[in-house]
């Protein structure tokens, strides 16, 4: 209906046994959030669950908030009192008459304080008042950082429990400026809300009360209309510079995602020459917009301040007229007047800042609704357990996410039946089946899988084969669990990979890709990523007693000679995504770190597709070190590097189209024969000296 926020491409979700599955993460929805689901998530990180230390804290800090401002508001009135004693000449009944008035009005009995005194208790009081405030300060510090650090924590934990589709549809680099623009916008609504909104209105009551009290409710009348003016102005003004803001922050996302982009492809702009269109179209699409609105933005803030001074400026007068008025008919002494006057000064301060806090408030909700409504989607890959991190995140997020799936019509998933948690244990046996699996992506026209059915027996080195785009990558990671299946099912020892824990899952896997990502890091760091015991550390978390688990893992993998003639050996830094290392290098540095987990199953896909004959030769022969004693699945576009596998698949279209060993499936004269033959002319054309499209014709 239209009250769901997934595009109907983007969902793609058929019902398997009883489970709707989806083959990419939801698209993050343009439907804001309201205020109070944002206050509402928010209070959860500031008063948190079985942390009673942080709700006192809570606590005594908004006791010394109103302490503080109940002191404040009485400061005009101490020098109203020794005015009014110096006005009276001296006089003794005068002074004591005007000075007891004044303790009458705290509710306290005579002090008999003359005008010195007053003073001095004036100067004290002030003091005081400014003591309270910044005990508040300091107490709500801590929670509010405390908070500040869970929510931060919280958002980067489910951006990494967050399936695979969800990242290939959004670009890291807008994730990026979404998560610190996120984070920015909790710490700025937080402060401004405790430290700006909340202050201002006890000031205000507590300032509005007095003034009725002792100068007539018309002196109130006027400061509440003042500041209602105030604040609407405010907000009309305000709303049309969030509209700018909003804007802005959606060019500048997409600004960031382009300049990130640009700079990662940076050898393809200077191999085709594209420097000149890079930046023109940098500084079309985006800069000069952001100039416009940047401009825009500085005249709006011209306009707000502009109308705040007027109205502030008519109520002040219209009371100081009021005073006069008071004064001249007797009803009001002089310092009447300057304690209306003093209280209204002191208004002006938060008065100011009433603008400020708005503007803060719509922004810091306008940086943060787009990280709120990232955290309130579920992940489709989940663990079974439900593991203590996504615990925490759904709890973190529940008013967020009730809220998604109350607009998403979600929820009643809930209801649906809940896969069983495989009683297995490391180390696996490694039996792998599919069983009828159908699988296909929302961008592409077609299924990427079709009724797939096929196995792979305990410590078998198994091939799969095929054209592009015949869904050979993509049986390796329904294994990994990156997507799940939307037909049949993935079985490991019996046990459908749904049901069996993902730490176990991805600790019992180990996987090189065609194209290995590594962290800008050591090599050994990189190497020593992923733990036996499921545990991940980096550089600064290594530690000695490793090194021989490092080295033993990189022999295997043939890296430990080439690592040793490099200067800092197992400490030299790989560059961005391991751009410091060859080619070679990088894919048994990728080896080498699946080796070192000490998989039950190694995944390989297409390992050898970018490199030379000679580094293919040698990578070759470190995986077959590395697959003994373990089942392997291999993904290879060159057939001759897995011919002397035990079996071979053959899929095309995403249809399983044959199977058996290489002699085999030669003798059958199918499929792989026709590719079999095809490059073995073009590898003889090679040698010959002729290029493939110029090979001679039988």
């Amino acid at each position: 209906g239209g009250g769901r926020l997934w595009d109907a491409p983007a969902a793609a979700a058929v019902a398997v046994e009883g489970r709707e599955e989806v083959a990419t993460g939801p698209q993050v929805s343009d439907k804001p959030f309201g205020k109070r689901e944002v206050v509402q998530q928010m209070v959860d990180f500031v008063w948190p669950k079985n942390e009673p230390q942080k709700k006192l804290l809570v606590v005594a800090s908004l006791c010394c908030l109103v302490t503080g401002k109940w002191i404040s508001v009485r400061v005009p009135l101490m020098l109203q009192a020794a005015i009014d004693t110096l006005a009276a000449g001296g006089e003794v009944g005068a002074a004591a008459a005007a000075t007891g008035s004044f303790w009458a009005r705290l509710g306290l009995p005579n002090l008999g304080y003359g005008p010195f005194g007053l003073l001095v208790l004036y100067g004290a009081a002030r003091t005081s008042a400014t003591l309270f405030q910044e005990l508040k300060t300091t107490l709500f510090a801590r929670v509010s950082q405390a908070a500040v650090r869970r929510f931060a924590s919280t958002i980067f934990a489910h951006l990494h429990a967050l399936d695979t589709g969800f990242h290939l549809t959004h670009p890291t680099g807008s994730l990026s400026v979404a998560y610190v623009r996120g984070t920015r916008g909790f710490q700025s609504i937080l402060f401004q809300l405790i430290f700006s909104v909340v202050p201002t209105l006890v000031e205000l009551g507590l300032a509005g009360w007095m003034m009725s009290q002792r100068c007539g409710g018309a002196f109130a009348a006027v400061t509440f209309v003042m500041f209602a003016a105030y604040v609407a102005y405010t907000a009309r003004i305000t709303e049309w510079r969030v509209r700018i803001r909003r804007e802005l922050v959606g060019v500048d996302n997409s600004r960031n995602g382009f300049f990130v982009d640009s700079l990662m492809n940076h050898e393809t702009v200077k191999l085709f020459g594209g420097e000149k269109g890079e930046r023109a179209r940098y500084e079309a699409t985006y800069l000069r917009r952001i100039e416009q609105l940047n401009v825009l933005n500085t005249m709006s803030i011209a306009c707000l301040n502009l109308g705040q001074a007027v109205l502030f400026s008519l109520g002040l007068t219209t009371c100081m007229l009021l005073s006069v008025q008071g004064v001249q008919a007797g009803t009001m002494s002089i310092g009447d007047l300057v304690a209306i006057n003093g209280l209204l000064l002191q208004l002006a301060v938060p008065f100011n800042f009433i603008g400020y806090t708005y503007q803060e408030l719509r922004q810091g909700f306008v940086d943060l609704e787009y990280t709120l409504r990232i955290l309130s989607k579920r992940p489709n890959v989940t663990d079974p357990t439900a593991g203590a991190a996504e615990v925490e995140a759904r709890e973190a997020g529940s008013a967020a996410a009730s809220r998604q799936e109350e607009l998403n019509g979600e929820g009643a998933d809930d209801l649906l039946p809940k896969p069983q948690v495989a009683a297995l244990q490391r180390p696996l046996r490694g039996y792998i089946e599919f069983r009828n699996v159908d699988f296909h992506y929302p961008s592409n026209a077609g299924p990427a899988l079709r009724n797939i059915t096929m196995t792979v027996r305990p410590g078998e080195r198994v091939a799969i084969v095929g054209p592009s785009g015949s869904g050979k990558s993509t049986l390796l990671k329904l294994v990994t669990r990156l997507y799940d299946p939307m037909g049949g099912e993935v079985t490991i020892d019996g046990a459908r990979v749904d049901t069996i824990p993902l730490p176990l899952l991805r600790s019992a896997v180990g996987v090189v890709a065609q194209e290995n990502s590594l962290f800008d890091d050591t090599i050994g760091a990189n190497v020593a990523y992923a733990f036996p015991d499921g545990t991940t550390r980096r550089a600064e978390t290594v530690k000695p007693e490793d090194i021989p688990a490092i080295e033993a893992a990189a022999r295997r993998a043939e890296l430990h000679a080439a690592v040793l003639k490099k200067p800092l050996g197992y400490n030299t830094r790989v560059g961005e995504r391991g751009a410091a290392l060859s080619g070679g290098e990088r894919q048994r540095v990728a080896i080498a770190r699946a080796l070192f987990k000490e998989p039950d199953i190694l995944l390989c896909d297409e390992i050898t597709s970018a490199v030379d004959t000679f580094t293919e030769a040698d990578i070759l022969e470190s995986l077959r070190e590395a697959s003994k004693g373990r089942t392997t699945i291999t993904v290879a576009h060159r057939l001759a590097s897995v011919r002397d596998s035990d079996c071979i698949y053959v899929l095309k279209q995403g249809e399983l189209q044959e199977w058996g060993t290489h002699d085999e499936l030669l003798r059958r004269g199918g499929v792989y024969a026709g590719m079999w033959q095809a490059q073995e002319g073009m590898r003889a054309a090679e040698q010959q000296g002729f290029p493939p499209e110029s090979q001679p014709q039988p």
